[in-house]
């Protein structure tokens, strides 16, 4: 059940960084790949723990 909690807590996280990447304007440039790169890495991992838990 814990897992299951972890997962969903990165599913989360990579929704609302993707939501806040969409609204920040473009004048911040640098760092915005930051907003797509993590929640990429966050949503890759969770569907890895989707896809091998072992309960």
């Amino acid at each position: 059940m814990k897992i299951r909690n972890t997962i969903f807590i990165f599913l989360f996280i990579s929704f609302v960084m993707m939501l806040l990447a969409a609204t920040i304007p473009e004048k911040l440039g640098g760092f915005l790949f930051l907003f797509y790169i993590i929640p990429g890495i966050l949503f890759f991992v969770s569907a890895g723990m989707i896809a091998y838990k072992k309960d």
